[in-house]
């Protein structure tokens, strides 16, 4: 069982990574909004020789790959036992496996929600290449469900949390 001061360090690392997965998810509505503004303004010409469909499998597919390395990602950086726990931060101090755990679990968060929304970014280059909107529209559905199984969860952190300490 934590401390009052470690529940507090695990809570306020709850919030920077939910605001951080926040910003991150945000940015989809961003691609979709540029996308309409260009489809309306007419400032993308389709005709460039591509197989659209070649284009789109590709990226399909390397969308598919993205999402379940960022399980097997994810999976490794939440593995207490993968990496050795830091002894003392930049001041010399010890680093408690707390502000570790809250410190790994940040890092997980960001690089999943990264990849996830990797898939966006796929989609957006597919919809400039080809201006096919509603395969662009898949991608960003597809990025929205990578970022929401990879959303900060605070039953995920304290779960992190005590098993870091158990192995200490």
């Amino acid at each position: 069982m934590e401390s009052q001061e470690e529940q507090n360090i695990l809570e306020k690392s709850l919030r920077i990574n939910r605001i951080i997965w926040g910003a991150i998810f945000c940015s989809l509505p961003v691609y979709l909004f540029i996308a309409i503004f260009l489809d309306r303004e007419k400032l993308i010409s389709p005709d460039l020789g591509l197989s659209v469909n070649t284009l789109s499998i590709a990226l399909l597919v390397v969308s598919v790959v993205t999402l379940f390395l960022t399980y097997l990602i994810r999976k490794k950086l939440l593995d207490p036992g993968s990496f050795s726990i830091v002894v003392s931060g930049s001041d010399g101090k010890p680093v408690s496996r707390i502000q570790h755990a809250a410190a790994r679990y940040t890092g997980a968060i960001i690089i999943s929600a990264a990849l996830s929304e990797s898939i966006g970014i796929y989609g957006f280059v597919l919809f400039l290449v080809t201006k096919e909107f509603l395969l662009f529209c898949e991608f960003l559905f597809l990025s929205a469900v990578g970022l929401v199984l990879y959303r900060p969860r605070k039953d995920e952190l304290m779960t992190y949390s005590a098993s870091m300490s158990r192995k200490e």
